[in-house]
């Protein structure tokens, strides 16, 4: 009897799974809320030189039209006076058109109080820093997702998971007394790469112990969360103007998680395939008391045979490369992460460039993601995981590619259409988690979708500076991911489908799994009567 039959006679996701889930939704929730925290953390308001005679204690920003003009030059690029310089000004206080860039700066103080770039002064020359540091949080990401994932599969879920959890805690704690925007940049490594711990981890525990009928309720649900931490950040940012404030809130709930350990069960699936089948017997009789379908060790025992045991040699990423076939899958699948990542954040970073309001902006940005989550919800079990996961990829990149030729004069339709984009690639974000999950057999799972997240996360590292490249011209961020995602949708088609597949366990199994078969070989025996030869794979 394979695993998932067993869970289909004690409950596939009765009471006891969803008590669990709910869990590992709360800390998903925290990660969406500190993966888009920098938005606000590090947001840019307007600025400009600090003039002769003004006192930078009690200063304002505004100043009267005939004033900014006398003392500071047109920026055509902006559509207003320079941010950065000023006209140089003699010992006579006369003026004349040379400039000079800013000693001191006042900033807009309406939007934002102090924020890392107006506490560390990162504007100007100094722009660079803040996409750097937005980058190398994507670094530290990335390399939660390489080292939590391999340690995961040895040493095995609970524990990583809360190791990340503690992590978590500390990175929040030193960004928030970081004293200047090196030590910030670190931390918020630190942060970065604990959280991804904790979302990877999480949704990956939460997969493995259900059936597969309900995996799109994990992935849904884990997305959902993620998507309620980034509407709940931008509340807190609403109300907390100051960055070290903003914070704090990231730090409460990493405290109240330090309790989670009683409470964090073990993967089973994992237990089986370390040989440690007592242990795995016992979380499953537990799950079956708590779903009301009690079922006896000796019965749970008899019913496992040799399921998914058998296998303790300790293997890494490398080992799945060595298969070819699981080889071509994961270059492909690497690719796609990688364009989905990169696009994901590109848009949800880069809200600040739609007119209007920057928290109502955040906030739309934000919202269509719920009907992201709810398109795969309805259409994953239905239409299958690869259909949705390439026809979201192609609207998306159709959508954003049409924006380059919308009028100037009808901004409104801009962000109808990146928000289409947005929608889309949530959705198809979503659903290449799973979809990737159920390539990969249990024994390198974590493993491979941490590879693949590490691919994903170069494409958060590009990402600002794809933004960036809007200085040159505003189209080429929409035109650079359009054309990825067009791109990755295609290649995306010579995977196999997953829906309705048992879950492949060993290395073996995914080796074999989409394999496509070759075509049978057909000879006459000595009786002239028709033989087919053996299927190889």
């Amino acid at each position: 009897m394979t695993y998932d039959e067993v869970l289909s006679k004690i409950g596939e996701f009765g009471r006891y799974h969803r008590i669990k889930f709910l869990l590992f939704c709360l800390t998903a929730t925290v990660t969406g809320f500190n993966f888009m925290s920098g938005v606000f953390l590090g947001a840019v308001p307007d600025s400009r030189c600090l003039l002769p005679g003004e006192n930078i204690e009690n200063v304002t920003y505004e100043l009267p039209s005939n004033i900014s003009s006398q003392f500071y030059p047109w920026d055509d690029k902006i559509g207003s006076w320079s941010q950065c310089e000023m006209y140089d000004i003699d010992g006579n206080s006369s003026l004349n058109t040379s400039t000079v860039k800013c000693d001191l700066y006042v900033y807009d103080t309406s939007t934002y109080e102090l924020t890392t770039t107006t506490d560390f002064h990162l504007v100007c020359d100094k722009a660079w820093v803040k996409t750097t540091t937005d980058a190398l949080f994507m670094v530290g990401v990335m390399l939660g997702a390489i080292i939590f994932g391999a340690s995961s599969d040895k040493w095995g879920r609970k524990l990583t998971y809360y190791l990340a959890i503690v992590g978590y805690l500390i990175g929040a704690i030193l960004v928030f007394i970081s004293p200047e925007f090196i030590s910030f940049t670190v931390d918020r490594m630190i942060s970065g790469a604990t959280c991804s711990g904790i979302f990877l981890i999480g949704y990956v525990n939460a997969l493995e112990m259900v059936g597969r009928t309900h995996r799109k309720t994990i992935v849904v649900g884990i997305h959902l969360s993620y998507t309620f931490g980034y509407i709940l950040l931008i509340i807190c940012a609403f109300f907390l103007r100051t960055w070290r404030y903003l914070q704090i809130a990231a730090i409460v709930p990493g405290v109240l998680f330090l309790f989670y350990w009683p409470f964090i069960p073990e993967s089973a699936r994992w237990l089986l395939t370390k040989n440690r089948r007592e242990q795995a017997i016992d979380i499953l009789h537990e799950a079956s008391k708590v779903n009301g379908k009690e079922t006896s060790r000796g019965t749970l025992d008899r019913w496992l045979g040799e399921t998914a045991s058998g296998e303790s040699k300790k293997l890494s990423t490398s080992d799945f490369l060595n298969y070819p076939n699981m080889r071509n899958k994961s270059l492909v699948l690497f690719f796609s992460w990688f364009i989905n990542s990169g696009t994901y954040y590109g848009l949800s970073w880069n809200t600040s460039d739609l007119a209007g309001d920057d928290f109502a902006n955040a906030l739309i940005s934000a919202v269509v993601e719920i009907p992201a989550h709810v398109l795969v919800y309805f259409t994953l079990n239905r239409w299958g995981r690869k259909t949705i996961l390439i026809g979201c990829m192609f609207v998306a990149g159709i959508s954003l590619l049409v924006t380059i030729f919308i009028p100037s004069d009808m901004q409104w339709l801009v962000v109808v259409f990146a928000m289409m984009g947005k929608l889309a690639i949530t959705a198809s974000y979503e659903s290449i988690y799973v979809f990737t999950s159920e390539q990969y057999p249990t024994v390198i799972r974590n493993a491979g979708i941490g590879a693949c997240s590490m691919c994903a996360r170069m494409g958060g590292i590009v990402a600002p500076y794809i933004n960036y490249s809007s200085t040159l011209w505003v189209h080429s961020p929409r035109l650079i991911f359009g054309c990825s995602a067009l791109l990755a949708g295609l290649l995306t088609m010579i995977l196999p489908e997953t829906l309705n597949a048992n879950l492949p366990d060993t290395m073996e199994d995914g080796e074999q799994f989409g394999r496509k078969p070759k075509k049978a070989e057909t000879s006459f025996n000595r009786d002239d009567s028709l033989t087919t030869k053996s299927t190889k794979y």
